[in-house]
């Protein structure tokens, strides 16, 4: 009998929970991990994959990755592929005229990657780090979005969605942090109350990372007639689990632009000005 009908014989005969343990030892044989039937070359942050990764050996990716983790910037430092795609967006945007604009910044570990990667402060350009440094302003949380506060409140502690725990008073950190960054401007305030005070008269790049989808509307509405043609937003929550409602509208807001948002396998969301 040949091997294709001996497997569909055995999905008609077998429960699926048995088609998965056999899947788990024939993995397992292989000498390979349970979960990922293959040698990966990358293998954090949700991704996992056995695709040439060149960028993890770039001299210049490491070291202001590194610098970065130094510093304690991030809760967890295993994201490195998000940022080598903001690394690349951040070296198109370098291209254009226009300044840099995150909204979204938390601690500043993806900024201050990046600003250290482009070797920022030697295009004298500004980079706006827009950010309350203390969490979600309520006014701006959606029903859903409050209820996952809700959630995590009164979760243990290992099943609280950690994403929503790593939100502290820090903006005195951020300021020691980007001290050495001329080019530096940090805003503090939520969004959309503080746009007025990002003065760039043209974008080349911005980053919305906010977790909440009103402000981040609000900030892609505020900002698009601004950015350089092929400027990059990216998008950080776009295609992440619970990220739905952002999801939804970024879609409406690129249809709306007569455009459309490219969804990557690292959880982003990345969208030309054309």
């Amino acid at each position: 009998m040949k091997l294709g009908k001996l497997k569909a014989l055995a999905k008609e005969r077998l429960p699926g929970k048995w088609i998965f343990f056999l899947n788990v030892l024939r993995t397992l044989a292989k000498g390979h991990s349970a979960f990922i039937p293959f040698k990966a070359t990358y293998n954090e942050d949700g991704l996992a994959c056995s695709k040439n990764t060149p960028f993890l050996e770039d001299a210049r990716f490491v070291a202001a990755y590194g610098n970065a983790v130094g510093k304690h910037l991030y809760v967890d430092a295993n994201v490195r592929w998000r940022c080598h795609v903001a690394c690349w967006a951040g070296s198109m945007a370098m291209q254009l005229e226009g300044d840099f604009v995150e909204c979204g910044v938390n601690k500043g570990f993806l900024s201050h990657i990046l600003m250290d990667y482009l070797d920022f402060d030697r295009s004298g350009r500004l980079f706006y780090l827009v950010d309350t440094y203390q969490g979600f302003d309520g006014r701006y949380l959606s029903a859903t979005e409050r209820s996952r506060l809700v959630d995590y409140a009164s979760a243990t502690e290992s099943d609280k969605p950690w994403e929503m725990g790593m939100y502290e008073p820090c903006y005195e950190a951020v300021v020691n942090a980007f001290a050495g960054f001329k080019g530096a401007r940090i805003v503090k305030g939520a969004v959309p109350d503080v746009l007025p005070e990002v003065q760039a008269e043209k974008i080349a790049y911005l980053s919305i990372d906010m977790n909440c989808v009103a402000p981040e509307i609000a900030a892609i509405e505020h900002f698009w007639p601004k950015m350089a043609q092929g400027g990059v937003v990216l998008l950080d929550d776009y295609a992440w689990p619970g990220h739905e409602e952002q999801l939804a509208a970024m879609d409406a807001f690129a249809q709306r632009a007569g455009t459309k948002i490219l969804c990557l396998p690292t959880g982003q969301g990345l969208l030309i000005k054309h």
